[in-house]
């Protein structure tokens, strides 16, 4: 029986459709074991300075918190996450996996953050931008530093993913990048600030409370387990019990606090009325000098801890001063944080005379031998380390400088990219990221969100503690990622959800 023409018509018409749709289909994601190896191949490449130097590398505050996972007893000065961390992870056997997950954090976060912006993540560009966050910028010094130093860029990597790739992550990835986030901005006081600025760019751009509350969730978790912990381990639910001994130290090396201290004295009756000559004095040397009206009695004898039991007046010191001279608080804090933001150089990561006590202190009483030999061996107990740094951290500001001039180029085509799809939609309509709402694009907000943490984490850094080349090198390797991944082209996702993630 002859069928009718429409029929035939039809037909061809649903296999042309068959055909694009199967052309269409997802391909399929590499099984998880390979996706998992991935992630652990880059582990190497982002702490290669460690495992060439035989051993984490140290920091004189990693003596600190060191301690506090080995005895239980808090640092005077310190967040206490990150002392927890390491008593989770280390368990007085070995100061290894601590780092080796910081490593695959990172590691987790690149291919989270690739997917984000190109589509779909793919093993062997991951493992390319792990190769070359290895070789040109500060990642792998900071991965394998036993310090929460890493902790801030992933906070920041973590928010955003948060905030604006909700479409290419599952419920169980924004799960885990809350818990992640949470314990990371918990681990120092800097990164609460940088948190905070980071939420507040999310409103206003995305217009819409979720990505918000999903990036404030962190923050409040962060500050929850800060107040609880405090509040158990010290007696006082606070966010920084010490902080005020901090500022302090900072405004009167910059002038203001000191001032006070000449017009208030003797009448205010504050304890460091008694070396009012001493004053001003370099930050550290307040800080951890024997010398220091801090550290030393009115009788001339040593006393340790004894920030617990300044906090107050410092804090009384500091409100004093910002009341009698809020332009000069401010202007110093803006000198500082200008300062900070081209202060980021390695070295001050390196030396191994300052480790010294980590070795003493932490390995040797609470570690087995062969730890603290091998701590003994490394190539920081000698200036190996330090001459092993120098061609990268020279290479390291070279890949920043162009890094900068990529990152502005992609800002630059993102934007126009954008305010052309605005202007598109007819006349009246104010073309700019702030319309897209949930269809943000997650690269023009990756620069931005990148380029919120880096300033917000000079001026914090620079207005609290001082300039220290430390606190900007451990946030500047995020530049050369987001260059990288705004500018390399996007492929189609192999997914019709972001659940199959890793």
């Amino acid at each position: 029986m002859l069928q009718p023409r429409w029929l035939f018509v039809e037909g061809a018409r649903n296999s042309a459709m068959l055909r694009r749709d199967k052309r269409a289909m997802p391909t399929r994601l590499p099984p998880p074991m390979v996706r998992a190896a991935a992630l652990l191949a880059a582990v190497p490449l982002l702490i290669w300075p460690a495992l060439w130097n035989g051993h984490p590398i140290i920091f004189p505050d990693s003596t600190a918190y060191g301690l506090h996972a080995a005895t239980g007893l808090p640092p005077w000065d310190k967040a206490l996450p990150y002392g927890w961390w390491l008593a989770l992870l280390g368990g007085g056997a070995s100061v290894w996996p601590p780092v080796i997950a910081q490593a695959l954090a990172v590691s987790w976060l690149l291919w989270l953050a690739q997917r984000a912006v190109r589509g779909r993540a793919e093993i062997g560009v991951h493992l390319l931008l792990a190769l070359g966050l290895a070789l040109f910028s500060t990642a792998p010094w900071f991965t394998g530093l036993l310090m929460p130093d890493i902790l801030g860029p992933v906070a920041v990597l973590a928010l955003w993913l948060l905030g604006f790739a909700e479409a290419r992550t599952s419920r169980a990835e924004r799960l885990a990048l809350i818990l992640l986030a949470g314990f990371a901005i918990a681990t120092h006081p800097t990164h609460l600030a940088v948190a905070a600025a980071m939420v507040g760019v999310a409103l206003p751009w995305r217009r819409s409370w979720r990505p918000a509350l999903r990036m404030a969730l962190p923050l409040g978790m962060a500050i929850a387990l800060l107040l609880g912990g405090n509040l158990w381990e010290r007696g006082q639910a606070s966010l920084s019990p010490t902080g005020p001994v901090f500022l302090f130290a900072r405004l009167q090396a910059d002038g203001p606090a000191t001032r006070t201290l000449q017009r208030e004295c003797p009448q205010a009756g504050w304890e460091m009325c008694r070396a009012l000559d001493a004053f001003p004095m370099h930050s550290d040397r307040f800080l951890w000098h024997g010398e220091s009206p801090l550290n030393r009695g009115p009788d001339g004898a040593p006393r340790h801890r004894h920030g617990i039991a300044f906090a107050a007046e410092a804090r009384a010191i500091n409100a004093a001063t910002l009341q009698a001279e809020p332009s000069a608080v401010i202007g110093a804090a803006v000198a500082n944080g200008m300062r900070q933001l081209v202060t980021l150089r390695l070295g001050d990561i390196l030396d191994g005379e300052h480790a010294r006590s980590f070795g003493e202190e932490v390995l040797r009483p609470h570690f087995p031998p062969d730890a603290y030999a091998r701590f003994a061996r490394s190539l920081q107990r000698g200036p190996g380390l330090e001459r092993l740094a120098r061609p990268f951290d020279a290479t390291q500001r070279l890949a920043l400088l162009l890094s900068l001039l990529l990152g502005l180029v992609a800002a630059w085509q993102r934007w126009q990219a954008t305010t052309a799809r605005g202007a598109s939609r007819g006349p009246g309509r104010w073309p700019s990221p702030w319309r897209t709402g949930p269809a943000a694009d997650p690269r023009l907000a990756l620069l931005a969100c990148v380029a919120v943490g880096v300033v917000a984490n000079a001026f914090v850094c620079g207005a609290l503690s001082g300039v220290y080349d430390r606190y900007q090198a451990r946030i500047t390797w995020l530049l050369p990622l987001v260059a990288a991944l705004s500018l390399w082209p996007q492929r189609a996702p192999r997914t019709a959800s972001a659940s199959s993630a890793t």
